[in-house]
């Protein structure tokens, strides 16, 4: 994936262009300081950018379930799109979470035409991870493509 021309597509939409922020600076800070760590040795050089694609979208489609970050990345020549949300992880929360994640793939489809395969969805548990693994609800996370983490270390 060429990532200057992924941001660039999220930039020249209307909504999102003010949204882009440098760095991790487009997450909360809460859950910054709580949910998502750089590795070691990391760089923030690294992380070219990301978005509140909930706060941005929460007065224009205020009853739809919106999916939280979009942080994009480039480490070691691997450019990536890391979908973020952050919440509580239970099992009645999957339709849920099914929902957010159908919402923003067609806001992702509507401004690139598809979804690449560098695009990663992680679901950060709060408060724990409450999916029984084997579980009905757990395998619609692996069937969705969702990776389900206590953290989000970059």
């Amino acid at each position: 994936m060429e990532i200057n021309k992924e941001i660039n597509k999220f930039k020249a939409h209307s909504f999102l262009s003010k949204c882009f922020k440098d760095g991790l600076d487009g997450i909360e800070k809460q859950h910054k300081e709580n949910y998502i760590k750089l590795k070691s040795g990391k760089r923030k050089q690294h992380i070219l950018g990301s978005i509140n694609i909930d706060f941005c979208y929460e007065k224009t489609y205020p009853n739809q379930n919106r999916w939280d970050y979009i942080i994009f990345l480039d480490i070691k020549n691997y450019s990536s799109c890391q979908c973020i949300e952050i919440h509580p992880a239970k099992s009645e929360a999957v339709s849920l979470i099914e929902k957010k994640l159908n919402w923003l793939k067609d806001l992702i489809k509507s401004l690139n035409g598809n979804i690449k395969k560098d695009y990663c969805f992680i679901w950060i548990a709060t408060n724990g991870i409450h999916i029984p693994k084997g579980t009905p609800q757990y395998r619609k996370l692996q069937t969705l493509g969702i990776k389900l983490t206590k953290k989000f270390e970059i």
